[in-house]
């Protein structure tokens, strides 16, 4: 135990010594557009924006890492830019050495993009605040009895449901998990519970050994899936 600590001070101690922010390179010289609303897309999701590149965006934090607290920076930033699309190519929390990191590229098109999703899904990600012997531990995720797989850092694991009505049953490592969707799709973190997991902004739930975390926000939960898809 006292090993595990000792490393998970060496990381905290690592991550506060990096400088955060919001970094914007490559502007291109144009006339700013005065912006109401900005998208947050995955790069997964749409590879080609029909717009004008306004610039490149990066956001690094360490200190405060709620979602609502980052997504509002990177808003900020793009409307201040005239951008009000946001095409993220990678996004994460303890990446690259900070708390959350993001990259991606600002746009500004007439004809703002909406993704109209048809099913609600149910989306696993690894935590990545999972210390170094938790990192190592196997992860399995069955859900309505069908085996989605071996959930690791480099990969995400998804299940469509039938209706976004279900009450699904989930089974992690053998320990059940009831989900009820509510009319919209969910996303989960899951990491092996040691000193060094977090629960990161999100609803935690202890299930044999395990920490399970509802991440709060459907948009993040989605672009977090779609990192690792």
């Amino acid at each position: 135990m006292k090993k595990i600590i000792f490393i998970n001070l060496i990381i905290t101690s690592f991550l506060s010594s990096c400088s955060s922010g919001v970094i914007v390179t490559n502007l291109t010289e144009r006339n700013k557009q005065d912006v109401n609303n900005v998208s947050l897309l995955s790069n997964q999701e749409i590879s080609e924006m029909n717009g004008d590149f306004v610039g490149d965006i990066i956001l690094k934090e360490n200190s405060k890492l709620d979602w609502n607290f980052l997504k509002t920076k990177l808003v900020e930033t793009a409307k201040n830019n005239g951008a009000n699309h946001i095409l993220i190519n990678n996004i994460g929390y303890n990446l690259k050495g900070y708390g959350f990191y993001l990259e991606g590229k600002m746009y500004y098109s007439e004809k703002p993009t909406i993704l109209k999703y048809e099913n609600c899904e149910v989306g696993f990600v690894r935590d990545r605040f999972e210390s170094v012997l938790g990192s190592a531990f196997a992860i399995e995720v069955k859900v309505e009895g069908q085996k989605l797989g071996e959930l690791k850092k480099d990969n995400s694991l998804i299940y469509e449901a039938k209706s976004c009505d279900e009450k699904l049953n989930v089974q992690i490592n053998k320990k059940e998990l009831l989900v009820t969707l509510n009319g919209k799709s969910k996303y989960y973190k899951i990491g092996k519970q040691t000193a060094g997991g977090s629960s990161g902004g999100g609803i935690q739930i202890g299930i044999g050994g395990l920490s399970v975390v509802e991440i709060e926000d459907e948009q993040l939960g989605r672009l977090l899936y779609l990192q690792n898809k």
